[in-house]
């Protein structure tokens, strides 16, 4: 049993337009949240709002410089802030699970996700 609210919107989900329109909606969504630009502007607001170690700041300057370059980017600088911002959550992922956990916890508070 579904109940109203369900029962209300289902059908419009089926409707072949408006499923286009949410896919194409969800889908701008997510590469407004995970282009290099979002995630270079992400990276400097954590710099000013968490407090970093110096291994972690160490590994932020590491992914940047292992970043190779590109004709292909708009802006390679944002390109490097991502690939270190990512790098950085890939080693707190692998040597300090709580210490990720509260930059994940950082991000779900700062990530506007603009609904």
């Amino acid at each position: 049993m579904v109940g109203p609210a369900v029962g209300t919107i289902l059908p419009i989900l089926t409707d072949d337009s408006l499923s286009r329109f949410w896919s194409l909606t969800l889908q701008t969504l997510f590469f407004s949240q995970c282009s290099a630009e979002h995630q270079s502007q992400l990276l400097e607001k954590l710099k000013k709002d968490f407090v970093l170690t110096e291994k972690e700041l160490q590994v932020l300057m590491r992914g940047r410089n292992s970043v190779t370059r590109s004709k292909n980017r708009r802006d390679p600088a944002a390109y490097q802030d991502s690939t270190s911002f990512e790098a950085l959550i890939g080693y707190l992922y692998i040597s300090d699970k709580e210490r990720c956990t509260d930059l994940l916890n950082w991000l779900d508070v700062n990530v506007d996700v603009g609904l």
